[in-house]
C-alpha cells in the first residue's frame, strides 16, 4: 500500500465531513467547459485546414488538367468567317433568331413554357457547338456548312412553331373569358 492511500484511509472522516468552498463547484463546472470549448474549436480549427489543403489540391488539379493535360481546343470559327457571303447569311438567320426570342419573351416572360423553351434551346445550342467545331476542323465542307444553315432554319422553325402555339392558347384563353354566362352577360 502507498503511504499517501495509507494516510488518506486512516484519516478518511477527516476528509469526508468537509464540503468544498462556495461556488467552487461553480468555478469547476466553468473550467471543464472552457476545457471543452478549447478542444472543440482546435477539432475545427483542424478540420478547416484540412478542408482548405483539400479545396487547394482540388483546384490545383483542375487547373492543371485544363491548362496542362487536356489537349486545347481550336478556336471556333463561325459561318461568317468563311466568306463575306456566309457573313450575310449568317447575320440574317442570327438576327432572326433574336427577333424570335424577343417576340417569345413578349408573349410568356415567365412561364413555365417559357422555361421548357429555354431548355430545349439550350440543347440546341450545344448541337451548334458541335457543328462549329466540324466546321473549325473542317472550313471547306459544304456538308457542314449547309448543316449549320439546316440548323439555323429548324431553330426558327421551332421558335415561329412555339409563337404560333403561345397565340393560340391566349386566343383560347380570351375567347374563355368573353363566352356569355348562362344570365346573358359575358364572363370576365
Amino acid at each position: 500500500m502507498d503511504p499517501l492511500e495509507k494516510i488518506i484511509r486512516e484519516n478518511r472522516s477527516f476528509f469526508d465531513h468537509r464540503e468544498p468552498a462556495e461556488g467552487h463547484l461553480e468555478r469547476f463546472s466553468q473550467k471543464l467547459g472552457m476545457a471543452g470549448s478549447s478542444g472543440r474549436r482546435a477539432l475545427i480549427l483542424k478540420w478547416t485546414k484540412v478542408a482548405a489543403i483539400l479545396m487547394l489540391v482540388l483546384l490545383s488539379s483542375l487547373w492543371i488538367f485544363e491548362h496542362m493535360v487536356r489537349p486545347p481546343e481550336k478556336d471556333l470559327i463561325s459561318l461568317g468567317k468563311l466568306s463575306p457571303e456566309y457573313r450575310e447569311v449568317e447575320i440574317y438567320y442570327t438576327s432572326q433568331i433574336q427577333n424570335k426570342y424577343q417576340e417569345l419573351e413578349e408573349w410568356a416572360p415567365d412561364s413555365l413554357s417559357m422555361e421548357i423553351f429555354r431548355r430545349e434551346m439550350a440543347s440546341m445550342d450545344s448541337i451548334y457547338t458541335g457543328l462549329q467545331k466540324e466546321l473549325s476542323a473542317h472550313p471547306g465542307d459544304e456538308r457542314v456548312v449547309n448543316a449549320i444553315i439546316s440548323y439555323y432554319e429548324t431553330r426558327i422553325k421551332v421558335m415561329n412553331y412555339v409563337l404560333q402555339q403561345l397565340k393560340q392558347a391566349q386566343e383560347i384563353k380570351n375567347n374563355e373569358q368573353l363566352k356569355p354566362t348562362h344570365h346573358g352577360q359575358p364572363q370576365i
